[in-house]
């Protein structure tokens, strides 16, 4: 699915299948289809105080922690609940491993790859997941900071959750990204990995 059906399916779907809709071009998995800010706050309930000022005034923020603490989950629950009173054209989520194929696979169509890159440039609020697990080159690094900057320069919504320390952002990324990405609000997913748990 190229850029344009991207957006010409969420703008004609109907409106009660839009989630579904969303969650399947997204390529989210049905084990967090029914992820809810609910669950979120109940796993964490330290976090009610920081996220549910997002849901009224969204601002960018880096969601950090070890492996299963519950950041992906976390960022669907907002989706969902954002989905509630915005368009889900203003919403755009990927994983960063997906931002590093497409730069890749439309690296010969120079149009498209524009497109690509403007889209998630300009949506919005943004959801980067697993920022640092896609292949650390110059290309990676250049195309991130592509979008981290026009996004920061606009003051754009930028949600990003990663098994990554604020330092080691730096040290991976560099301090062009690392310098934009110190004005969002850290939010540290502590405790033991979830998934182990509920095995």
């Amino acid at each position: 699915m190229n850029e344009y059906d991207y957006h010409q399916v969420l703008n004609y779907c109907k409106s009660e299948r839009k989630l579904d809709t969303f969650f399947e071009i997204a390529k989210i998995g049905k084990k967090f289809h029914d992820a809810n800010i609910e669950n979120v706050f109940k796993i964490h309930p330290e976090k009610i105080f920081l996220l549910e000022p997002f849901l009224n005034e969204p601002r960018s923020m880096i969601l950090f922690g070890g492996v299963g603490r519950g950041k992906t989950y976390a960022s669907i629950a907002l989706i969902k609940e954002l989905a509630k009173n915005h368009s889900m054209r203003e919403i755009r989520y990927i994983n960063s491993h997906e931002i590093d194929e497409k730069s890749l696979e439309l690296s010969n169509d120079g149009r498209e790859l524009n497109i690509f890159f403007s889209n998630l440039s300009k949506v919005k609020i943004l959801f980067i997941d697993d920022f640092g697990m896609n292949r650390i080159t110059e290309r990676t690094i250049r195309d991130m900071y592509k979008i981290i900057d026009y996004r920061w320069s606009h003051e754009l919504v930028t949600v990003v959750s990663t098994n990554m320390k604020p330092t080691q952002i730096k040290e991976v990324y560099g301090e062009r990204i690392s310098s934009r990405m110190n004005l969002f609000q850290e939010i540290y997913f502590s405790g033991e990995d979830l998934r182990c748990s509920r095995t």
